[in-house]
C-alpha cells in the first residue's frame, strides 16, 4: 500500500526501514509527576499530571497533552512516557485530565470547555509553571488530537467560571491520529446548541493557526491519510508548517505501541525542537 502512495515534499514516509528503534519510554515514566488539581466540576474534581525538567536546562515551555479515548475513556497516564521524555528536554510537560463519558457521565462539549479551562489555568499559573505563556504547545491523541487541534478556533464552549479574556493562542500542536472531523453538538456556552461537524478544524483553520505535526497510520479507521494531507495544505496556505509522518499500515492508536512509541516520541521532539520550543538531542 505504502509504494502507492504519493504525498506532499512535507511528509515523512515511515516503514520498518526507517523506524527509529530506541528505548522502552514506558519504563519509570511516572517518575516526578507531579498532579494538581485545576478544576472543580458537578461531576469531581480535575487533574493537571506535571512533568518538570531540571532547571538548569528550562526552555520556559509548555507542552499539554490531552489523551484519547472517543470522549468516553482513557487517562493521563496515556501520554506518561511522552511527557516525562519532553520534560528531559527543557519543557514543562502537562498530561490533562477532562470530563468524559464513562468516568463523569458528561457529553463530548464539556471535554472542550474543561480543555480550554486548562489551557487558562495554565497561562494564569505560567509563574507556578516557569513557563512563558507564548510558549504553550497542545498535543494529543485521537479524541484528544481533536482537542489540541479545535480548541483555539472553536468558539463558545466557554466554561462560565473561566475569564475568557486570556486567549487560546497555541504556539505548537502536535496532533497522534486526531479526529480532525469528529462531530461536536452541544450547548455552545452561550445558551444555545452548534453543530460544528466537519466544520469545527477543516473550515475554521485562519491565519494564526500554529505550526503543526500530524502523526497518521496508513489504516487508521478514524482520520484518512487523504484528510491529514487537506488539513496539512490548510494549514500551509495559512503560512503557518505542517508536517506529516505516516506510518505504513498502522493502525488507529498506533503511536501507543511498543513499536511504534519511541519513533514518534523523537519525531515529535525534532519537531518541537525545531520550533525552538525543547532543546534538540546531541
Amino acid at each position: 500500500m505504502g509504494s502507492e502512495l504519493v504525498f506532499a515534499q512535507s511528509t515523512t514516509f515511515i516503514t520498518s526501514n526507517n523506524l527509529i528503534p530506541g528505548k522502552d519510554l514506558k519504563k519509570n515514566s511516572a517518575r516526578g509527576v507531579e498532579k494538581v488539581i485545576y478544576k472543580k466540576t458537578p461531576q469531581g474534581e480535575l487533574e493537571v499530571h506535571i512533568f518538570r525538567p531540571p532547571p538548569n536546562i528550562s526552555q520556559k515551555s509548555a507542552l499539554i497533552f490531552f489523551h484519547g479515548g472517543g470522549f468516553k475513556s482513557g487517562s493521563p497516564q496515556q501520554f506518561y512516557p511522552q511527557a516525562r521524555y519532553m520534560a528531559d528536554f527543557g519543557m514543562t510537560a502537562i498530561s490533562a485530565e477532562y470530563r468524559i463519558k464513562n468516568k463523569h457521565g458528561t457529553s463530548r462539549e464539556y471535554s472542550v470547555m474543561d480543555a480550554k479551562s486548562l489551557i487558562r489555568w495554565v497561562y494564569q499559573n505560567a509563574d507556578y509553571l516557569n513557563i512563558s505563556v507564548d510558549r504553550i504547545a497542545l498535543g494529543g491523541g485521537s479524541a484528544g488530537g481533536y482537542l489540541a487541534s479545535a480548541v483555539g478556533i472553536i468558539e463558545g464552549f466557554n466554561d462560565p467560571n473561566d475569564d475568557i479574556e486570556i486567549p487560546i493562542s497555541p504556539a505548537a500542536l502536535v496532533l497522534y491520529n486526531p479526529g480532525l472531523a469528529l462531530s461536536l453538538k452541544g450547548s455552545n456556552g452561550n445558551g444555545g446548541v452548534k453543530d460544528l461537524k466537519n466544520q469545527s478544524i477543516l473550515l475554521s483553520i485562519n491565519e494564526s493557526y500554529p505550526p503543526s505535526l500530524v502523526l497518521l497510520g496508513t489504516d487508521d479507521w478514524l482520520t484518512p491519510v487523504s484528510e491529514a494531507e487537506k488539513f496539512c495544505y490548510l494549514v500551509s496556505e495559512t503560512g503557518s508548517d505542517c508536517q506529516l509522518a505516516i506510518y505504513d499500515k498502522q493502525e488507529h492508536g498506533f503511536f501507543n505501541s511498543n513499536r511504534n512509541l519511541f519513533d514518534t516520541t523523537i519525531r515529535s521532539h525534532r519537531f518541537l525542537a525545531e520550533q525552538g520550543l525543547a532543546l534538540p538531542r546531541k
